[in-house]
């Protein structure tokens, strides 16, 4: 616990940038968990039915229901299921589009900063500038029920 309050919240306004990319985050943390994903080559989860292996324990469990044919995700406004979140993502933005843009939040994402405008930045004291990016996701939806207007 302690070290989740140290990592989250005394440093939250302070920015982490991956010495790497350049992304930005206000925790160390998320830094580490963004460098670990994007720029380890390693894939530790392997799958028991193929040679295919996997960052993610997630993304080896939606690989895994390719084999079993299990749907582990289903759309909230109509009957399909997915074998993947961002194949439901997608069907959301294909089919439910309203309900989607409805529902999604915009986050700040960094530009990647090359090593060498970093170095020279660090090295002369110059501030540079936060910059930031339009991304999109997809919040939960909400419960369906049967008085909800517009659903199948």
């Amino acid at each position: 616990m302690l070290r989740h309050v140290l990592n989250m919240h005394t440093t939250a306004d302070s920015e982490h940038r991956c010495d790497i990319c350049g992304f930005v985050s206000s925790t160390r943390s998320a830094t580490r968990q963004h460098k670990r994903f994007k720029h380890n080559p390693e894939k530790r989860h392997k799958c028991t039915m193929c040679e295919k292996a996997f960052k993610t324990p997630t993304l080896l469990k939606e690989h895994l229901a390719t084999h079993t044919g299990i749907d582990l995700y289903k759309c909230a406004y109509c009957e399909a299921t997915f074998k993947s979140k961002s194949n439901r993502s997608t069907h959301y933005r294909r089919h439910h589009p309203v309900e989607y843009n409805a529902n999604m939040i915009r986050r700040p994402k960094p530009t990647a900063i090359p090593k060498y405008e970093q170095q020279v930045a660090s090295s002369s004291n110059v501030d540079m500038p936060s910059s930031s990016y339009d991304t999109t996701s997809l919040q939960p939806p909400p419960p369906v029920t049967d008085q909800s207007p517009g659903l199948v």
